[in-house]
């Protein structure tokens, strides 16, 4: 949930959440636009994943967001990724 907050972050500006735009285009409230970006989103890559035969789509829950992956954020992260890659390589 919280990597869809910061990918919410990043799409409208600061504005739109203060003068409640989300309205303008179908939500109710702030909670409402995260909630549907969050299915849409975990919607997707279920569906990509359908198309790369043997994968697996593993997600890494960080109070980072998106920006776990920046090094030296999140050191679960790190070594979540690490172990999901070594079991790809393996």
């Amino acid at each position: 949930m919280l990597k869809i907050v910061v990918y919410a972050g990043w799409a409208f500006s600061q504005n739109f959440y203060k003068q409640k735009l989300y309205k303008k285009i179908g939500y109710k409230s702030v909670k409402d636009l995260i909630d549907n970006w969050a299915n849409d989103h975990t919607k997707k890559n279920e569906n990509e994943k359908k198309f790369i035969s043997n994968s697996s789509l593993r997600s890494i829950n960080s109070p980072y967001g998106h920006c776990a992956a920046n090094p030296g954020n999140d050191k679960n992260f790190e070594k979540e990724l690490d172990k999901n890659i070594r079991k790809l390589l393996n």
